[in-house]
Parts: C-alpha cells; structure tokens; sequence
C-alpha cells in the first residue's frame, strides 16, 4: 500500500468530515505536501529530517503550515501525526 492512501486511509477515521468524492487537483497537490514532509523524515539528511519534524509537529493555524493543510483535506492533525509516526516507526 502507498503512503499516501496510508495516510488518507487513517485520517479518514479521524472526526472531520471525510470526502466522499475523489480528492480534486488541489487537494492532490496538499496530499503531495503532507507526503514529502513525511518522506523527509525518512531522509538520510538530518536537517530535512529536523525541517520535515518541525512542521508535521507545528501546532500552528496559518496559510501552508501542517494544521492549515489538514483541516483543508478536511482531516483531524492529531490522527494524521498518528498515522504518520506508526509509518515512520515501521520504516526504521
């Protein structure tokens, strides 16, 4: 299974609403966001890892932070971190 529908799949058990229609091109592009952060984490390079770290644990509410792209993907931050820590853990 892929990251990204990883993910996806996880958050979409998370309170929000979730879509019932396909992601349209600008949620892609978020999804694509969300997902080279959490690929940066698995970086060989410790200053994307620190980056990557860094904005997925970012609590903050404006334009192109972690909390602004889920909620825009109508997903709850806190199961996506989740989801995102059990990959990086089964990564490593």
């Amino acid at each position: 299974m892929n990251l990204e529908r990883e993910v996806m799949e996880a958050a979409n058990r998370a309170p929000y609403e979730a879509p019932s229609k396909p992601l349209i091109a600008e949620e892609r592009l978020f999804m694509h966001v969300v997902r080279g952060a959490v690929e940066d984490l698995a970086s060989d390079k410790p200053r994307h890892r620190k980056h990557a770290a860094q904005w997925l644990l970012s609590d903050e509410d404006e334009p192109l932070t972690f909390v602004w792209y889920c909620k825009a993907l109508r997903r709850d931050p806190l199961v996506v971190r989740a989801s995102v820590q059990r990959l990086v853990e089964l990564r490593s």
